[in-house]
């Protein structure tokens, strides 16, 4: 990847810590973990239109960075919600943090300017960036030349259950990476139909929540830019007078068994749904593979993607955030997830009030989601 060494205002503002922690994790492995889009969405498919360092307007954290990506959705038209179908496409994805210390909404948990900072290189590194080669001062850079870049994008949202203490559920978008293979028609073609808001100051509880930011002007163009290439569209062809939407097309079962044995835990939750439909023991089979033989030979026709997902459970992932009442212990605390065991569906969770306490072999049925 070619460099680019240039006055950069984040990297002033972090300083030498700021680099230290650059350093440190600019070299990590990408991990994928997860609003304003509606819960159930899988496999979505959105085009990046914007990427940027801000500084927060107000608040607490005036003057103070943060990074910003948006995706703009193209895939699908719509989702299915207890109110009726909510139309997605053209709607806005987005994903944020902050680039200096935090602290959570109880004013105990605390988030530091490397922990934010990992988060942004691994979310960079799911777009297409090798944040190996980059140097502290391409930041910004990088960031405008991921919004020339125009890449697409899988992402997936999911809508919390709502409980006594929460009634409001909040809903999770999550990037799953860039797609190298994705050739847009022309019915495609991003139409953002979302506006921006001011920038304000959001004190972030999870890694992912997102905030719409104030439009700025694009960096000069640099030569940084992501590995990935901007996909180049072909000409679609006629429509029929009445096309048909193929939001709710069979999936391929070989395809989410490779996938499901490969980590995607989507697919391995989209699985896992089936069996259940099927009556077919997910838990006692070899591998995910077995399990879509299994569905195979079952001679039912699977259902859509989409309705998989309503009927079956959300999988935790590491580096998320929960709220977890302990046993005997009179009030819940924010803890972060350190690992997960999808066959035992238990986790092990760390304290973040207190930054040291863990617990271990937590069922996931006893996280409180905001």
């Amino acid at each position: 990847m070619a460099m680019q060494r240039a006055k950069s205002g984040l990297a002033g503002k972090l300083g030498n810590k700021g680099r230290e922690s650059f350093d440190q994790h600019k070299a990590d492995e990408t991990t994928f973990g997860i609003g304003g889009l509606p819960g159930g969405i899988v496999g979505g498919i959105a085009q990046v239109v914007d990427c940027k360092f801000d500084v927060y307007k107000q608040g607490d954290n005036e003057g103070e960075y943060f990074f910003y990506a948006a995706a703009v959705v193209v895939s699908p038209n719509s989702v299915k919600t207890k109110d009726g179908e909510v139309r997605v496409k053209g709607q806005r994805t987005s994903i944020m943090e902050p680039m200096c210390d935090t602290v959570s909404k109880s004013g105990k948990g605390r988030q530091s300017v490397e922990e934010h900072l990992q988060w942004v290189l691994n979310e960079m590194r799911k777009l297409g960036v090798e944040t190996s080669e980059l140097g502290f001062d391409d930041l910004e850079s990088t960031a405008a030349a991921i919004k020339e870049s125009g890449v697409y994008t899988k992402f997936s949202t999911r809508q919390s259950a709502a409980t006594v203490e929460y009634p409001d559920p909040k809903v999770w978008e999550e990037w799953k990476g860039v797609i190298t293979d994705y050739i847009p028609s022309e019915e495609d073609a991003v139409e953002d139909d979302t506006e921006e808001a001011p920038a304000e100051e959001v004190k972030p509880v999870k890694p992912t929540k997102a905030v719409t930011p104030t439009k700025t002007v694009a960096p000069t163009k640099p030569a940084t830019k992501p590995t990935t290439a901007k996909p180049q569209p072909k000409k679609a062809p006629e429509p029929e007078p009445e096309e048909e939407e193929e939001d709710d097309i069979p999936f391929d079962l070989d395809q989410l068994g490779e996938a499901a044995d490969g980590g995607d835990t989507a697919a391995q939750a989209t699985l896992a749904g089936q069996a259940k439909l099927f009556n077919i023991d997910s838990d006692s089979a070899d591998n995910w593979t077995a399990v879509a033989e299994a569905l195979k030979e079952a001679g039912g026709e699977p259902v859509a993607e989409e309705e998989a997902a309503e009927d079956t459970e959300w999988i935790p992932e590491k580096g998320q955030v929960y709220l977890y009442k302990p046993a005997g212990s009179k009030k819940a605390v924010e803890c972060e997830v350190l690992a997960v065991f999808p066959d035992k569906n238990s986790l092990n969770l760390k304290n973040l009030d207190d930054g040291k306490t863990q617990y271990k072999g937590v069922k996931w049925g006893d996280l409180i989601q905001e």
